[in-house]
């Protein structure tokens, strides 16, 4: 009975606050694919810069991607964007992650950046993707 009590209240839970597990829109939380995304910045010299450095966090970009790609109607996933996709997506991102007043006074160039893993066969895979770069003054 008591287990049954703990799913009721998980569902009920998870209903109410939309975004919790397994109920997600983001593919991380509601299903198992065999790709996966990371989103990062680097400079001109493609040094990575933290995300901390940007007022921003890494997991934020990721949920800010999947919410620009529904929002600009883009299917995504696996790497089925195309460049024009990306670089729409990836100047909206930017775009928001400036709005928190980073910490970016040396930095000139800012590249955000799409790791795409993948698993094909027994091997996992990688291939990155500038989606978006823009030169500060």
């Amino acid at each position: 009975m008591l287990l049954y009590g703990i799913t009721a209240l998980y569902m009920a839970g998870a209903f109410a606050f939309k975004e919790f597990h397994p109920f997600s829109q983001f593919p991380m939380y509601n299903q198992l694919p065999n790709w996966s995304y990371v989103f990062y910045f680097t400079d001109k010299n493609d040094s990575l810069i933290p995300c901390k450095k940007l007022n921003f966090t890494g997991g934020s970009l990721g949920h800010l991607y999947y919410n620009i790609a529904a929002d600009q109607k883009i299917k995504y996933g696996n790497g089925m964007e195309s460049e024009k996709e990306l670089k729409i997506i990836g100047a909206k991102m930017l775009e928001e992650a400036m709005k928190q007043k980073p910490d970016s006074n040396k930095i000139d160039t800012i590249k955000l950046m799409r790791k795409h893993f993948f698993y094909i066969g027994n091997k996992i895979n990688t291939e990155d993707k500038l989606m978006f770069s823009k030169k500060y003054e």
